[in-house]
């Protein structure tokens, strides 16, 4: 005889109370993820049989709620060691932020911030890490040497398989001892977690002096406001930006897939703006040895969003420091994409012919996607041209390479292009696949040609 499910008033009963508590189990194990959040809403039985399952994923995102529910006497004490993936609060990419007007708004991110890296030593078993918050860039060096010290010591610091950093600065004017005046107006305890300023000066020692060996970390991704780019060798001149966030990355012998991009269009150097550090400096503070700059020689697969077309320079630099990358993809923000103005980057190659030459001193090379390499003043390309620079490339060491794109925007007279040129590289051959908006007619020549 089926029992009723409805209840002498006409309310829904709840069928789980009559079935065995090992048929329940089986039944919400086999359920969606859609339908299992529904079913937790129907009762608190429901809801306590579906709790489980919302960990099978083994990931959570700190709050103030979730952070009680795993704390000493929590509803989810008990399930501490299967998390195994962090993130801290909203992710910010992509997300226009208001800015941070008030010093308790600012105050107010500095106590979430202490308060999730200290429940951080909840989760013992935590591979991958994601850390993401606003700030005023006078506070950056301070903040990112709390938390980066702060996940130094956590039980799972060894075991961490993925780490990713996203930063948004808020634009900032004033007194420069407006770090001073924050501080005094944070918690006694906030400023334990702060601490005195950090200059720039002594951020990167500071930051390599604290942190041990990851020794597990095979991907990370830098996400950064205006962060200086990785590519840098034993020849460049100069260096600007925020180096200290690499730092741990050169505590990672086994580092594979690295990610960087920095989120907004850096803004026009000001009159009274300091100059760009000299590679002197640069070396003394990423590296321990300043005469042997670290190769990244684990990296095979690098990430790069750069705000603007790589320079010459930049681009010889990857042989020395990503000696054996196998994929690489340098984009283009879709902002400096549509600025107007001259290619600055052009200035140690005035033609533009040889921009990507150290691409071809890439061994190992078997995937790359570059920015289209010309701004408006510089005229169009066409991809025979394009196909001429992957000829000499492969006449140089890169031989292994399969499949090489060109992607960003086309200048022709009147008009922007928006398009993909994709060549796909043969045992004889350059084969040129036009994608995107264009048309093979809207090119005076597609031919692959040589220029060597």
């Amino acid at each position: 005889m089926q029992r009723r499910t409805a209840s002498k008033n006409g309310g829904p009963r709840d069928p789980f109370r009559f079935f065995p508590a090992e048929l329940n189990i089986l039944i919400i194990k086999f359920l969606r993820n859609k339908d299992l959040h529904n079913l937790s809403r129907c009762s608190k039985l429901c809801y306590l049989l579906c709790f489980p399952r919302r960990f099978d994923k083994s990931a959570i995102t700190l709050t103030n709620g979730s952070i009680g529910l795993f704390q000493d006497g929590g509803l989810c004490e008990q399930y501490r060691t299967a998390i195994r993936s962090i993130q801290f609060g909203k992710t910010i990419a992509g997300k226009v932020l208001r800015p941070l007007g008030t010093d308790q708004e600012i105050a107010e991110v500095i106590t979430q911030l202490r308060i999730w890296t200290d429940a951080l030593n909840i989760f013992p078993r935590v591979q991958e890490l994601y850390v993401s918050y606003k700030i005023l860039p006078v506070l950056e060096n301070n903040v990112y040497t709390a938390v980066m010290s702060a996940i130094a010591v956590q039980p799972f610091y060894k075991d961490l398989q993925c780490l990713e950093f996203q930063v948004s600065k808020d634009t900032e004017t004033g007194d420069p001892r407006r770090y001073e005046d924050i501080f005094t107006s944070l918690l006694p305890e906030d400023r334990d977690f702060l601490g005195q300023k950090i200059s720039k000066n002594e951020v990167d020692a500071l930051i390599r002096a604290k942190l041990p060996e990851l020794s597990s970390l095979t991907t990370a991704r830098i996400s950064v406001d205006g962060i200086c780019t990785p590519l840098i060798s034993s020849k460049t001149t100069f260096w600007e930006g925020s180096t200290f966030y690499y730092v741990p990355l050169t505590r990672a012998p086994n580092l594979e897939d690295l990610w960087v991009e920095t989120l907004t269009v850096s803004s026009k150097p000001r009159s009274n703006d300091p100059k760009p550090n000299s590679l002197k400096n640069y070396k003394e503070r990423l590296y321990s040895d300043p005469g042997h700059p670290h190769h990244f020689t684990s990296l095979i697969k690098l990430h790069y969003t750069a705000d603007g077309i790589p320079s010459k320079n930049e681009i010889d630099a990857l042989p020395e420091t990503f000696p054996n990358l196998e994929v690489l993809e340098i984009s283009q923000l879709e902002l400096s994409r549509r600025e107007d103005g001259s290619d600055t980057s052009l200035e140690d190659d005035r033609d533009g012919m040889h921009r990507y030459d150290g691409i071809g001193k890439l061994k190992h090379l078997v995937d790359v996607t570059m920015p289209w390499p010309a701004y408006e003043d510089a005229g169009p390309l066409s991809p025979g041209y394009l196909s001429g620079w992957i000829y000499r490339w492969i006449r140089d060491e890169a031989r292994n390479l399969d499949v090489v794109a060109f992607e960003g925007t086309r200048y022709v007279v009147g008009r922007r292009d928006e398009i993909r040129v994709i060549c796909r590289v043969g045992a004889a051959e350059v084969e040129v696949d036009l994608r995107g908006d264009t048309t093979v007619s809207r090119y005076e020549d597609i031919v692959p040609e040589n220029y060597y």
